[in-house]
């Protein structure tokens, strides 16, 4: 089976060959397809410092919980947490700290940047993210919770009708 080949022959070759192999991978299932995910927005606190540790905290929690009952990695864990969490609200306190600093400094020397700011803070609220219940929704709700069901009606009239039945016959065997 020698078989001598050109240059031209081998350059035509190999794109059939791995158009062969990617078909038949394909088939096979073999590569992975990949899950889009949603992430979620990240704060506008959330830096790089705070990511790096949050890392840190998730590897060192799937350590943990491959060793659960180990006293060093657990308090190597419970420490990076407790780190991380001073980090977040010392990030999360100085950043509210800015906004508040940058509305003082705005209010008398630039009032238009002051209404912007405070326009687009109302806007990043999390209530006007989600879609609200208009109130005829949440009043037909509320009302139907308030009336009694109608199987339970009927159910306390076979329940009465069956005391007064229970009560005739005590009348009649006494």
């Amino acid at each position: 089976m020698n078989h001598e080949y050109d240059n031209e022959d081998s350059e035509r070759a190999v794109p059939d060959f791995l158009n062969i192999i990617n078909v038949a991978a394909t088939k096979a299932n073999i590569f992975r397809h990949k899950s889009s995910k949603k992430r979620k927005p990240n704060c506008k606190w959330f830096d790089s410092d705070l990511g790096v540790k949050r890392k840190i905290l998730v590897s060192k929690g799937e350590l943990l919980s491959k060793f659960p009952y180990d006293p060093i990695v657990r308090g190597s864990y419970y420490k990076c947490y407790r780190e991380y969490n001073k980090l977040r609200k010392y990030k999360m306190r100085t950043f509210k700290q800015s906004i508040l600093n940058s509305l003082d400094n705005l209010r008398d020397s630039d009032p238009k940047q002051y209404w912007k700011l405070i326009n687009s803070l109302k806007e990043s609220t999390d209530d006007s993210k989600g879609k609200s219940v208009e109130p005829e929704v949440w009043f037909n709700h509320f009302s139907d919770l308030n009336k009694s069901p109608s199987i339970s009606e009927t159910r306390i009239k076979e329940i009465n009708s069956k005391i007064e039945n229970m009560e005739k016959i005590k009348l009649f065997v006494n």
